[in-house]
């Protein structure tokens, strides 16, 4: 029942059943590796912790400053060193709730290779000149209120990143 080959080369006793299941065994391997690269080449987005913290400040006209300032920590797994992430914020459950770009430089100095940093931005600042217009109490609402919505954020989604030179 078995066809016999001429005995030249490598596989001179395989049958073509065995042939034909073991190509089919190979190419699927392959296409299945070359899914797992194209993943790893195009990287998926890493959602880490992050918050948006209160603080307060002076402008330069001695007036009170309130800013609400987004940080995250990164650690750059990236080939080269980066300046800035750009991120998504997400909610306990996982919805986005706003976007925007982190800096990653300490004193000007990039993100290197293999180390981790904080990132930060300021996403919003409210001024006094809001309590000269509406006066205190609605300046500690409003200031109450952003610090609420802000609060919803408790994780970033890294999207992208931006390389530098310093």
């Amino acid at each position: 029942m078995h066809k016999q080959y001429a005995k030249s080369g490598p596989f001179w006793t395989k049958t073509p059943r065995y042939t034909l299941f073991s190509w089919v065994i190979g190419v699927s391997l392959f296409v299945l590796s070359l899914s797992q690269t194209a993943h790893l080449l195009a990287g998926e987005a890493e959602t880490i912790p992050c918050q948006v913290r209160l603080e307060f400040a002076r402008d330069e006209a001695g007036g009170q400053l309130v800013r609400y300032r987004l940080f995250l920590q990164v650690k750059n797994t990236k080939p080269q060193p980066i300046s800035m992430v750009s991120v998504l914020w997400m909610d306990d459950e996982g919805r986005i709730v706003g976007n925007s770009d982190a800096d990653c430089r300490a004193d000007g100095v990039l993100l290197d290779v293999s180390q981790t940093g904080q990132c930060s931005r300021t996403v919003q600042t409210i001024s006094n000149r809001l309590i000269q217009s509406f006066g205190q109490s609605i300046w500690t609402e409003v200031v109450n209120s952003e610090l609420r919505t802000f609060d919803r954020i408790k994780s970033c989604k890294i999207m992208g990143y931006r390389y530098g030179q310093g």
